[in-house]
């Protein structure tokens, strides 16, 4: 599996032997092995750097001529607020990027099309459990950057209705990875493994070897090409006012603000079984919003019950070793 998701990257970014690919991401961590290895099956040069500060990452691009570059949702927010004119510049002779590990927000995909007008941008989507399973090429990204592509070659998609049928096109669902990428299971960890990987459920019920699948736990839709679209995790999905919510639609609407860079929104269950909503929010650097701003903001643009009862506006986020933002050291901070 690794050899051939290696191969089959190296192929899709188009890797040849004058392509300096920058490694910004942990080898443990699924992106930044694949990446180590596609680099190695398309002959390119891999430059590894130990820094996630803007300005760090920012000067390696240029001084070391890179031409590819993968990094998460975090990371590429963090270098576009960090100076517009330097980004653009620093940026201006890399030929691919690639969004991993997550999604950004609409407007922020589109932020990043402006600046980057000529760059060739591709998305894709996986677990640690599924390694790879999509992907949105460059030709596709204009017209279906909310997407995170179709299914990587060797991999399928799968959205599986409440019921436990199969979700017709533009319905949502649980996302089942099936077939290549496939996890063996949990190191001695059986319960989770169960949990996690199970018998296919569209295969023939007569069928005692069906093959195991991937049970995600994200929520999603395929349109009726098979672009896939992610709405949020099943384990976030909150109940508010009897309304079911996905944290990732405020997060996506709070990041519409001009002055926001990033942002967490959760829910904290209380005592009495009510569950509050709130968000935390990085303003760009140099920018200035107040948390009743944010508020309004949202008001305007949500139900009333969508919109977080506490908004607090932070100065940073804590980071995972993989550059993501620990939303679970974030939510510690609000639990009784």
């Amino acid at each position: 599996d690794l050899f051939n998701r290696a191969c089959h990257e190296a192929g899709a970014y188009n890797l040849v032997k004058e392509d300096r690919v920058l490694n910004l991401l942990p080898f443990p961590f699924d992106v930044g092995c694949n990446q180590l290895f596609a680099a190695l099956a398309g002959g390119a040069t891999l430059v590894i750097s130990n820094s996630w500060m803007p300005a760090e990452i920012l000067k390696t691009i240029a001084e070391k001529e890179i031409t590819g570059v993968s990094a998460v949702p975090s990371i590429w927010a963090d270098l576009m607020s960090f100076d517009s004119a330097v980004f653009s510049a620093s940026l201006s002779r890399v030929r691919y990027m690639a969004i991993s590990g997550g999604d950004m927000a609409l407007s922020q995909l589109k932020e990043l099309r402006q600046f980057l007008p000529e760059t060739q941008i591709y998305k894709t989507y996986g677990q640690t459990e599924t390694f790879r399973s999509s992907m949105l090429m460059p030709h596709e990204f204009d017209e279906r950057m909310g997407s995170v592509g179709k299914p990587v070659p060797g991999a399928d998609i799968a959205i599986l209705a409440s019921r436990g049928a199969k979700a017709k096109a533009g319905a949502a669902g649980q996302i089942i990875h099936r077939g290549m990428g496939t996890m063996l299971g949990y190191l001695e960890d059986a319960k989770g493994t169960s949990a996690k990987k199970r018998r296919d459920p569209f295969s023939s019920a007569g069928n005692t070897f069906a093959p195991r699948v991937i049970y995600t736990g994200d929520i999603g839709q395929q349109d009726e090409e098979g672009f896939l679209y992610i709405h949020g995790r099943r384990d976030k999905m909150l109940k508010i006012q009897g309304n079911r919510v996905y944290p990732k639609e405020i997060h996506d609407q709070l990041l519409e603000n001009e002055h926001i860079q990033e942002a967490v929104v959760f829910g904290i269950k209380r005592a009495d079984g009510t569950t509050d909503l709130l968000a935390e929010a990085l303003l760009i650097p140099g920018h200035e919003c107040s948390e009743k701003g944010l508020a309004m903001f949202l008001a305007q643009r949500l139900p009333t019950y969508m919109v977080p009862s506490r908004i607090t506006i932070v100065p940073s986020f804590p980071r995972t070793a993989t550059g993501k933002i620990s939303q679970t050291e974030v939510e510690a901070k609000y639990r009784e």
